[in-house]
């Protein structure tokens, strides 16, 4: 069950200037000095070394946000994210913690909340450090050439650490991304350690994502998970795949209802595995399958669980939230299968013959594991 649903709009309004007022709060200036052991041989930068050396901001993005806003000095001098430090080199970090122009109104970031809760936003998990929130379709997750994203809206639907926390954020921030077409689950930090946790949690792979999907096609498996490893720009991917379901359909053959578990974080990977399979999500109109809905329209592909350690670390229990499919992957099934039987009743043929069509690479002797090339991959998306 959601932690919550809905808010009223003075409690969004009220969140909101909460954010902004904190927001406001100064901290002393910071120094660091680059060590001896690092110079311009090395390639070390501003925002990798401030990153790592102030824990105020906790990750190189952080950092080279600070840059950005004026609150990052090399030796007195504002500099760039980019900029090559040498050994002696002091780093000064100020202690104002801007907020985005776009958050500065705390009536539009009210407005757009509101917005947002009417598509179907949701907060499954929040606590002084992070949120697990549910992000609608059609919204992107960070800032994105002016679009309509999840961040603009944050400070109004979470409400902000307490007022000792030394190192809160100046606006909650989405840790991972989900395409914009993508609904689900996503974690936010609300706190640089939160931050920093999070993103080297990711990075480590110790983060339990879990996505369900309408795939276009069968793709075997028996209901058993089985491996997909199919390279994604040029660098190894992994993602475990999972038949829950399989639904006649007229046109595809079949749709199949599969849980996806990726091991690495690809741009479109889940979506290009399935594409792989000559199975590809439904309503992805990049890789092969469109749903009818025109371009734009949503892809059938939900997360729908999450499981991370929490930042706190000790004996606090781990953050693990799941959440049901959404209701229009129900209804595109039962959709299916109302016109398959619709067709079987009036066509004068028999069940048999409008069959459902198995993915035509069936792992042989029992092996869990798919090695699909390029150029597989390639022809699967150009033939669905």
């Amino acid at each position: 069950v959601p932690l919550r649903c809905k808010l009223m709009r003075a409690e969004l309004l009220s969140n909101a200037r909460l954010w902004a007022t904190a927001s406001t709060t100064t901290r002393p200036a910071e120094q660091a000095t680059v060590p001896a052991t690092a110079g311009s041989e090395s390639g070390l930068r501003l925002a990798r070394f401030a990153g790592s050396a102030f824990a105020a901001l906790g990750s190189t993005s952080q950092a080279k946000a600070a840059a950005k806003t004026g609150r990052l000095a090399v030796n007195g001098q504002l500099a760039e994210p980019a900029r090559l430090l040498v050994a002696g080199d002091e780093v000064t970090l100020s202690g104002g913690r801007a907020l985005p122009s776009a958050l500065q109104d705390p009536k539009q970031v009210a407005a757009r909340a509101a917005a947002l809760e009417h598509d179907g936003f949701r907060i499954w998990f929040e606590d002084d450090e992070l949120a697990v929130v549910h992000k609608p379709a059609g919204v992107h997750s960070k800032p994105y050439r002016g679009a309509r994203h999840l961040e603009a809206a944050l400070p109004a639907l979470l409400g902000p650490p307490c007022r000792s926390t030394v190192d809160a954020l100046p606006a909650p921030s989405a840790v991972h991304r989900l395409d914009c077409r993508v609904c689900g689950l996503i974690l936010v930090a609300k706190t640089r350690g939160a931050a920093a946790f999070l993103a080297g949690e990711l990075a480590a792979r110790r983060v339990t994502k879990r996505y369900r999907a309408l795939l276009a096609g069968g793709i075997g498996g028996g209901g058993d998970p089985f491996e997909v490893r199919e390279a994604v720009g040029g660098r190894p991917s992994l993602s475990i795949f999972k038949s829950i379901e399989a639904t006649p359909h007229l046109q595809l053959g079949q749709l199949t209802t599969a849980d996806l578990e990726p091991r690495t974080g690809r741009r479109h990977q889940l979506r290009l595995h399935a594409a792989a399979l000559g199975a590809p999500i439904l309503g992805d109109d990049l890789y092969g399958a469109p749903s009818g809905g025109g371009a734009g329209a949503s892809l059938y592909l939900q997360s729908t669980e999450v499981r991370v350690a929490h930042p706190s670390g000790g004996g606090a229990a781990a953050v693990h939230v799941t959440a049901p499919e959404a209701a229009r992957f129900a209804r595109r099934r039962e959709r299916a299968r109302m016109g398959w039987e619709w067709e079987r009743r009036h066509s004068g043929r028999r069940a048999g013959d409008i069959r459902m069509v198995e993915w035509g690479g069936r792992r042989e002797g029992g092996a869990r594991s798919h090695e699909i090339g390029r150029g597989a991959a390639r022809s699967a998306a150009v033939a669905m």
